[in-house]
């Protein structure tokens, strides 16, 4: 009985952190969109006849933090699906 409930339990924990992942991986992407949309609307403030040079210089500090932000969403989303890969692996064992 131990061995069966130790076995169930793995799986369960297992199963539990692909969804985790899974979910996390949704979770920083939809955030990656989001980012993009705000770069995309930086990048078209900035090309805008409207905006005074005081803004462009702002709107390139934000595009900066943007890009930064973009990289580190998507190096955590490839460890995210790394850790993925790793405990559907683990459950097929």
């Amino acid at each position: 009985f131990v061995d069966a409930y130790n076995s169930g339990r793995q799986l369960y924990t297992l199963r539990s952190r692909v969804n985790s992942a899974t979910s996390q991986i949704s979770a920083k992407e939809h955030e990656l969109e989001n980012v993009d949309e705000e770069i995309r609307s930086a990048e078209a403030r900035l090309i805008s006849t409207e905006t005074t040079i005081q803004d462009r210089v702002l709107l390139l500090a934000d595009l900066k933090e943007l890009s930064e932000r973009t990289g580190q969403l998507e190096a955590e989303i490839d460890d995210l699906i790394a850790e993925r890969a790793a405990h559907e692996q683990q459950l097929q064992v």
